[in-house]
């Protein structure tokens, strides 16, 4: 007779040439994953929307997105979870692969792929510099944070001003943020940067700050925080 033990109907999807295609549109397929294992899936993303990647019945497990060209050089978004959030920087295709480090054998565990438009704030798209919305001094703004992802902000300094810039929030996956702060649109160094949740610097001249806001392991936290910048003196 045929042993199917230990195999599904999806399978051979151990690698990216043979990832399993999965909708969308929140419906879940359920797979085999023997222990040490790894299945491979693949779905279309538009650039902007943020997607929610549901997994059930892993105990251990890891999960790593990639691009459509699937560059293992490059260190993916990735989450050691039962769920990741993540937004789209691109229209085009994703692959994900989940490893399986603790699962009795014969288990099977199910996965969904959703659109989560619940996780946009109103200030999305600001994901580079070119992006950044407009922050009031003394305004306090709530973003949301997706895996991997890095929020920008500006707003207008004076020479010989000191300001100060603070982030509030709980991110899963750690507790801090980094702050990345530039003094233009273009400049490629930074001219400050902190991971105690603010820093204070003062103008060197009068124009425009740009600050990036990330997790302090930016490929595992995500969540809602608040923005706010300060003139101190």
């Amino acid at each position: 007779s045929l042993d199917t033990t230990g195999n599904d109907r999806y399978e051979p999807d151990d690698l990216p040439s043979q990832a399993t295609w999965i909708g969308s549109d929140g419906g879940s397929q359920t797979h085999l994953l023997p222990d040490l294992d790894s299945d491979w899936f693949k779905f279309d993303v538009v650039k902007g929307q943020s997607y929610k990647i549901s997994l059930s019945n892993l105990a251990s497990m890891h999960v790593s997105i990639f691009s459509d060209t699937v560059d293992f050089s490059v260190t993916p978004a990735s989450r050691d979870s039962n769920s990741i959030l993540f937004k789209a920087r691109k229209t085009g295709r994703l692959f994900v692969s989940i490893v399986n480090f603790s699962i009795p054998p014969g288990s099977t565990y199910t996965i969904a792929v959703s659109k989560d438009s619940s996780q946009m704030d109103a200030y999305e798209l600001d994901d580079s510099r070119a992006e950044a919305p407009w922050m009031p001094l003394g305004v306090r703004q709530t973003h949301f944070l997706q895996v991997a992802d890095t929020d920008w902000v500006k707003f207008d300094v004076q020479a010989g001003k000191t300001y100060s810039i603070a982030v509030a929030g709980l991110l899963a996956g750690n507790q801090q943020f980094w702050l990345f702060l530039y003094p233009d649109s273009t400049t490629a160094t930074n001219v400050n940067t902190s991971v105690l949740n603010y820093l204070i610097y003062t103008a060197p001249a009068t124009g425009r700050f740009f600050v990036g806001i990330a997790g302090y392991l930016p490929t595992e936290g995500f969540g809602s925080y608040q923005v706010e910048a300060r003139e101190l003196t």
